[in-house]
């Protein structure tokens, strides 16, 4: 969706409320033929929040609390891509919250984060070219498990993702929360 907004429109100029009248475009248009299941935004940090701030970690803060606004006014799932600080790049390290780049409220307003890297030199045997592997660490998770680790394969010319260690779900808390609560 963002990238439809977007198009044509300089970077750091679309904020939430641009997302939301956007989402309520395409639900009257589609009212008939299709449900929204959610947001997905390619890098968070190229959002406004609509107000001025100057410090960038702070609009970065104000904009992650004005997207969680957004998933209960619209009741869907909004989810973000944002960049990992150079540490995450060391193979070595094991990857924690504080890799997040740019702000940390990005993680305090986050119900999940899941952070990725790819397996570019641990490729199993007998996959081809077309694959990448990649794994998604669970460091927040205010609705279920955290600190699990998901090994992926993905083949994006047939938009498949596999788990590769795929034994049975994970387990998600069930958790009713009151319409209108917001936390």
């Amino acid at each position: 969706i963002a990238s439809g907004i977007a198009s044509g429109i300089a970077s750091g100029s679309v904020s939430a409320t641009d997302l939301i009248m956007h989402v309520e475009k395409i639900r009257e248009k589609f009212k008939d033929t299709g449900i929204i299941r959610g947001v997905f935004i390619d890098y968070l940090d190229l959002l406004k929040s609509g107000q001025s701030i100057d410090l960038h970690r702070l609009e970065l803060g104000q904009i992650t609390i004005d997207l969680k606004v957004m998933a209960v006014l619209l009741n869907i799932p909004v989810v973000t891509v944002t960049q990992l600080n150079r540490a995450a790049y060391n193979k070595q390290e094991k990857l924690s919250l504080t890799n997040m780049g740019e702000s940390i409220k990005k993680v305090e307003n986050a119900d999940m984060v899941g952070l990725v890297r790819t397996l570019e030199d641990d490729v199993p045997e007998g996959f081809t070219e077309d694959e990448s592997f990649f794994t998604i660490d669970i460091a927040k998770n205010r609705g279920g498990p955290k600190g699990k680790c998901v090994k992926l394969k993905c083949n994006f010319s047939r938009f498949g993702i596999d788990d590769l260690e795929y034994t049975e779900p994970v387990q998600f808390v069930d958790v009713h929360v009151p319409e209108g609560t917001f936390f």
